[in-house]
């Protein structure tokens, strides 16, 4: 069963998030599942059932093995419709073109914050997607602003003039073009 990496997102996806209740659930019902077809398999070869029953279990299987398969909505889904949702191109233009024009030093942690509050109050809703800090970084033709740990694992936005996103490394299922310029992906180094 395909558990979808989630956790690092949650407070900036508030439009869809994976009930981790349910996961626990689901994986001792596959377990369950499993076993019993086993159990029907082997019954059905001994004779004792059914070969109809067979035939019930490999249908279940199949419809696991379709829902595994199935194209879920990740939180980059989520982050994708969030910015849609609260904030303009126009208004994540603006706010890229005011921090081309700064120098962002991210890793002098006290600047970078400062700097930070100067440009939320000018750009409230663009600076403010997460309850956790960002930061800002500047690119070849884009502006990056992202959350999390710099160094394992972040998520934010990109904001520029380019046709394709501009960060290599990051695999294109954790990636989504948002508007013309501006794209939200999730990062694993």
């Amino acid at each position: 069963m395909r558990v979808v990496p989630y956790f690092e997102g949650f407070y900036f996806d508030k439009y869809w998030q994976v009930p981790m209740g349910l996961l626990p659930l689901a994986l001792l019902s596959f377990i369950v599942f499993f076993v019993s077809s086993i159990i029907v398999s082997v019954q059905v070869v001994r004779k004792k059932k059914s070969k109809y029953n067979l035939v019930f279990v490999g249908a279940f299987f199949l419809l696991a093995l379709l829902v595994c398969q199935s194209p879920f909505p990740t939180y980059v889904d989520g982050m994708k419709k969030r910015i849609i949702a609260e904030i303009s191109r126009e208004e994540l233009i603006s706010f890229a073109n005011e921090a081309n024009s700064r120098e962002l030093d991210w890793v002098n942690y006290d600047e970078h914050s400062t700097l930070i509050e100067e440009l939320r109050e000018k750009h409230t809703k663009v600076l403010s997607l997460s309850s956790i800090p960002p930061r800002i970084e500047k690119g070849k033709k884009y502006i990056s602003v992202f959350y999390g740990s710099a160094l394992v694992k972040h998520w934010g936005y990109v904001v520029g003039e380019m046709d394709e996103f501009p960060i290599e490394h990051i695999p294109k299922d954790m990636q989504r073009q948002v508007y013309k310029g501006v794209w939200v992906y999730h990062d694993i180094w």
